[in-house]
């Protein structure tokens, strides 16, 4: 498992998500005013695939049923920020 994938695997995201990705096994970088071509492959980073790609509000409405369920987080939404206090070491939200 790639460390994207552990990452939204442990919010309980992926496997909601991954039905609706791709994967994508090749990334052609160029430059209308340079002539070379710069492409990367899987084989470069020792992988199957680059990565993966998914339709924005896929990834959003994962996350956001995520939040909602957990029970440490209080959902607010919708919602409007009148201030905000910013610490150190924490920001506190009017």
């Amino acid at each position: 498992m790639k460390p994207k994938q552990r990452i939204l695997d442990g919010l309980d995201v992926w496997s909601q998500i991954h039905p609706l990705v791709e994967t994508y096994t090749k990334i052609r970088l160029s430059d209308a005013d340079y002539s070379n071509v710069v492409q990367f492959v899987p084989q470069d980073l020792g992988a199957q695939t680059l990565g993966y790609v998914a339709e924005h509000q896929v990834l959003i409405a994962a996350l956001q049923s995520s939040l909602r369920q957990n029970p440490h987080i209080n959902w607010l939404c919708p919602a409007s920020v009148v201030k905000v206090d910013r610490q150190p070491n924490q920001a506190t939200l009017e």
